[in-house]
């Protein structure tokens, strides 16, 4: 499964109503080195300087509560599958090595969904979050800021 950063924006796609569809026939072009990025709200290796935890894949009741976090129930984690630190709430980690280095809880559950990280999220103007959506390449619609 390749994500559609592979695919040339302009060429690939096509918009039809509120969804960005990959046209038959499409090619990957775009390869680069493999990056770490949040399957979830799409935040990658080197943004913010989040951490990144790998699915439960082989623990299935456990790797059901972590799926239980996406809006979108179609999502199949892989191996290569992450999560970053912003779906955890605090009691999820703990410090190892003379608090060092931060780790996953084994017992932790993602609990903080993309919805609940909008309502939390405070922001001054329309302008600071589309530009927070399409920095982080978070595509949302039918999303009402209150």
């Amino acid at each position: 499964t390749l994500c559609s950063n592979h695919f040339d924006a302009e060429t690939c796609f096509k918009i039809s109503g509120q969804k960005r569809i990959l046209l038959k026939g499409s090619i990957p072009t775009n390869f680069g080195a493999p990056v770490i990025q949040c399957a979830l709200c799409k935040v990658m290796k080197g943004q913010d300087n989040p951490t990144f935890w790998k699915f439960p894949v082989n623990e299935s009741n456990r790797l059901q509560a972590w799926l239980a976090v996406f809006e979108d129930s179609s999502f199949t984690p892989n191996n290569n599958s992450r999560l970053c630190n912003e779906h955890f709430s605090s009691n999820c980690f703990r410090f190892t090595d003379a608090a060092k280095h931060l780790r996953l809880r084994d017992d932790a559950i993602p609990t903080i969904s993309m919805l609940s990280f909008f309502h939390n999220f405070q922001f001054s103007s329309f302008i600071q979050l589309f530009t927070f959506i399409f920095v982080n390449k978070v595509y949302l619609f039918n999303f009402i800021y209150t």
